[in-house]
């Protein structure tokens, strides 16, 4: 496709992909959800054929398709990532003066996974160890 092509595309179905931000409720990280519509104008344009109907809804498609793959991307990288809350950050400065008690450190970075235990336990012994 031609870049003249391309824009004149960009500019008839960018309130296309306004729409579709707003239908599928997106609102945080919005300019990247906004590359991903503006990429999906590409590829629409590059795999359209003739026979799939208007290009207009086969684009609807697509984009709708492309927007909801990474929004369910997003949503298990989050499930995956869990952040503590802020009450365990509490307890576990509070618990600077359990010099030897390992298992009280374990308790607290329980809900944590592996990789966020292994930096829990690192932070704790390193503060303990540097008073």
């Amino acid at each position: 496709m031609i870049d003249s092509e391309y824009q004149i595309l960009v500019e008839q179905y960018t309130p296309m992909i306004h729409h579709m931000l707003k239908k599928l409720a997106i609102y945080k990280n919005k300019e990247e959800f906004m590359q991903i519509g503006l990429i999906s104008i590409w590829e629409a344009h590059e795999n359209y054929k003739q026979e799939k109907g208007r290009f207009s809804s086969y684009l609807y498609m697509h984009m709708k398709g492309r927007l909801l793959d990474e929004l369910k991307r997003r949503s298990k990288e989050e499930q995956r990532n869990v952040y503590p809350e802020e009450s365990f950050w509490e307890t576990a400065a509070s618990a600077f003066t359990f010099t030897d008690d390992e298992q009280y450190i374990r308790t607290l970075c329980k809900s944590l996974t592996k990789k966020g235990r292994k930096m829990g336990y690192l932070y704790i012994y390193k503060a303990i160890n540097n008073k």
